[in-house]
């Protein structure tokens, strides 16, 4: 309807939508994803040098 330039409510909008059986879609939550560290790639060198020391247990 906005694409034909008719100005609607959002109410008439839900409305129609309901009388259709539509649905909008939904977003996809954001997934967390951790580090893979069970792989087969090598690891890069330490060009840096950096000594990293644990302080706590």
């Amino acid at each position: 309807m906005l694409a034909e330039s008719f100005t609607v409510a959002k109410a008439t909008i839900e409305r129609l939508m309901q009388e259709m059986g539509l649905k909008a879609k939904s977003k996809i939550k954001f997934k967390i994803k951790t580090t893979d560290s069970s792989h087969r790639y090598p690891v890069a060198d330490n060009l840096l040098n950096r000594q990293f020391n644990q302080r706590y247990q």
